[in-house]
């Protein structure tokens, strides 16, 4: 709860459906309001309820628009001007910027709740994840995101570790694997789930289920000539999949699923 109430950082709330995360969220949001009424503004967004994500009507971009109304209500930015043509992202942007330099005892604490299907939608780029983080890290202190959602949720935030609109990319590995290509930023060839699968099979076959350095298991992928266009791509997926574990820098098929692939 203390987490959730302190401004500063983006943080992820993973929970298992029907164990009250909503209802902690919004009890987070209405203590932090409380702490200084007027000054602080919470706002909880259900992500499933506004339609956004992999699957929906509207994808994960479709969140500035959101945030823009939302905020316009709260009277946190400025209702636009008729003609005015800006960028809702943009908009939400410098808004909240200007809101928060107007008084610096104001504070901003954004809920985002079942956010599962927008991180599978913002994938690989992580464009719109990597906004929020980046607009946080813009108001150091005065401004909190919250991503809520199952557990994958926090496998989803830690592929987006920075602001920019750059490709997800994984620490670089030896100097024997080919240059790195960007993810997405080209055609691929085939069917994802064939590449993805493609590169499970490569980590598979060198390692089994045992541990070992996030670069060794990129060369892996893209030293078995397995035509999987990018490797880093590949193990982006298969980590959102929650088919590998991740210990820092090491990481691993993950047990159970490997077990039942290996029996198919």
């Amino acid at each position: 709860m203390a987490a959730v109430e302190d401004t500063g950082t983006v943080i992820a709330a993973p929970s298992g459906r029907g164990l009250g995360k909503s209802a902690l969220l919004n009890d987070a949001g209405d203590r932090f309001a409380e702490q200084q009424p007027g000054y602080h503004e919470k706002l909880y967004l259900n992500l499933d309820h506004h339609n956004i994500g992999k699957g929906t009507a509207l994808g994960p971009e479709a969140i500035w628009s959101v945030l823009d109304r939302e905020l316009t209500e709260q009277s946190v930015l400025d209702k636009p001007r008729r003609k005015a043509g800006a960028n809702p992202y943009d908009r939400v942007r410098s808004g909240i910027k200007q809101w928060l330099a107007d008084d610096p005892r104001r504070r901003l604490l954004i809920l985002m709740d079942e956010c599962d299907r927008f991180f599978e939608a913002d994938v690989p780029h992580c464009t719109e994840t990597r906004r929020l983080r980046g607009l946080c890290t813009e108001t150091p202190g005065r401004m909190k995101v919250v991503f809520a959602g199952l557990p994958s949720v926090q496998r989803f935030t830690r592929l987006a570790p920075s602001a920019d609109r750059s490709p997800v990319r994984l620490p670089t590995g030896p100097d024997r694997r080919a240059a790195r290509r960007a993810a997405g930023d080209r055609e691929r060839s085939g069917e994802p789930g064939d590449q993805i699968g493609a590169g499970y099979r490569a980590v598979s076959d060198e390692f089994g289920t045992g541990w070992a350095d996030e670069a060794d298991v990129l060369a892996a992928i893209e030293l078995a000539d397995l035509e999987v266009p990018d490797a880093e791509w590949a193990l982006t997926c298969l980590e959102a999949l929650q088919a590998v574990d991740r210990d820092g820098t090491r990481m691993r098929l993950e047990p159970v699923l490997h077990a039942c692939w290996s029996r198919c």
